[in-house]
């Protein structure tokens, strides 16, 4: 090039589509692999280009983070059915206790012995049961909020990535 020459947009398109020619488009992988053998590796996209797929790989790294939150609502919602079984049983047991208040007095303590046992199990499960319940939502509560910080940071990535290319493909616009 020499100084004090004007270049015009077609002439500059011209020389840079000469200069593609000459050039080895290669893939990420392939690339990597190349630079690792020593091949000089030139980057041509533009800011905005990397910076979108360094968004993408975010949007990827998120899912596996939403798979551990949909796994946890899952166990959250099968407790639900397990406790509202419970709770059934709990009624049928209720009413067994009401008929053996009901009994005459000398089977009273028979029927109650009986149901002991039963009393029992119904008590361990609902200790289980909430145990399980603080467990499960304790970690579906932390998994969530994990998953939501993190989907929030790339979210305002890419809404200022968005206005940036927006205000990017309008300038180029007005000097078209």
């Amino acid at each position: 090039l020499k100084i004090g020459v004007a270049w015009g947009r077609k002439q500059v398109q011209e020389l840079l589509e000469r200069a593609e020619e000459r050039i080895t488009r290669l893939a990420p992988r392939a690339a990597h692999a190349a630079a690792q053998a020593g091949a000089l590796v030139v980057d041509i996209r533009s800011d905005l280009d990397r910076e979108r797929d360094g968004l993408m790989k975010e949007a990827e790294a998120l899912r596996p983070l939403r798979a551990d939150v949909d796994a946890k609502l899952v166990a959250v919602r099968d407790l639900e059915e397990r406790k509202r079984n419970h709770a059934v049983e709990i009624e049928a047991f209720n009413k067994k206790i009401k008929e053996a208040e009901e009994a005459p007095r000398a089977k009273r303590n028979e029927l109650a012995a009986e149901l002991e046992p039963e009393r029992e199990r119904l008590s361990k499960a609902v200790a289980t049961l909430t145990e399980e319940e603080g467990r499960l939502v304790t970690g579906l509560r932390a998994a969530d909020q994990v998953y939501r910080e993190r989907a929030a940071a790339r979210n305002s990535k890419v809404d200022d990535w968005n206005a940036r290319n927006k205000a990017t493909a309008d300038a180029a616009v007005k000097h078209d």
